[in-house]
């Protein structure tokens, strides 16, 4: 059995020497300041968390491999709108800077490089229509177990198989350096919230109520950030509709 291909031009020994001397020096900048967070210049290579380092030294010793993927296969019973739908997962995209970001090294040292908010994240959509439930599963199983590549990105895929016109599955591909169990379910979330979003201005374009899409505001900052709508009131909010009386129902469900 071949060994695993470390590292080209470093040594496992250098590459672990490098990250324990970045870990001491991330620990002692925490002694020296109080508890309070606040935000970090974007200006500068940003170092990655401990737990980053962990899963990229992991990545970096085993590359190619698929173990750390955290996919998440959705069933869709309604007609979706294939547009709104992708402009969903870019706003999502764009909300969020760790699904945007990458990690490339210098001197064998990882760190963070944000990418700008994208103009549009791919869905492609695969006919499934008559497929029986195992070539369904194996369609999925083949995304989920595409590995990624950490340092040219991105750290997020998503796919649409249509089985119907009123029944489609989304497979959501995160790997684990961007994303945890509670961060997927809040990301699912956020994704139909911004879908029906899109689709009730749609429906009501003269429509003033709140909605979660926020392509260059400050929410496009923390993986654990989940929208809460606040609707208008007064009179001086009209027109105003109900929460989600136009888009189509069995998403989130």
């Amino acid at each position: 059995m071949s060994s695993p291909v470390r590292p080209a031009g470093r040594s496992l020994a250098d590459t672990r020497k490098a990250l324990l001397a970045l870990r001491e020096k991330q620990q002692k900048s925490l002694r020296a300041t109080s508890d309070t967070v606040t935000p970090v210049p974007r200006d500068r290579a940003l170092p990655l968390s401990f737990a980053q380092q962990r899963l990229w030294f992991l990545d970096q010793w085993a590359p190619g491999q698929a173990v750390y993927n955290s996919p998440v296969a959705l069933l869709l019973r309604t007609e979706l709108d294939h547009t709104a739908f992708q402009g969903a997962l870019t706003d999502l995209v764009a909300r969020h800077e760790v699904l945007r970001t990458r990690y490339p090294v210098e001197n064998g040292v990882p760190y963070q490089e944000i990418e700008p908010a994208p103009e549009s994240v791919p869905l492609p959509v695969t006919d499934l229509t008559g497929a029986s439930r195992t070539e369904v599963e194996d369609w999925v199983s083949a995304f989920a177990q595409q590995p990624f590549d950490l340092e040219r990105g991105p750290v997020l895929r998503a796919a649409l198989g249509k089985l119907s016109d009123r029944e489609h599955v989304l497979v959501l591909n995160t790997h684990h350096i961007a994303t945890d169990g509670a961060s997927t379910g809040i990301v699912t979330t956020e994704l139909v919230e911004l879908y029906l979003s899109l689709i009730h201005r749609r429906c009501c374009p003269r429509c003033r109520c709140s909605t979660p899409t926020t392509r260059s505001g400050s929410a496009a900052t923390s993986p654990a950030r989940s929208w809460t709508s606040s609707w208008p009131t007064g009179a001086s909010a009209s027109p105003t509709c109900p929460p989600w009386t136009c888009p189509p129902t069995g998403l989130g469900r």
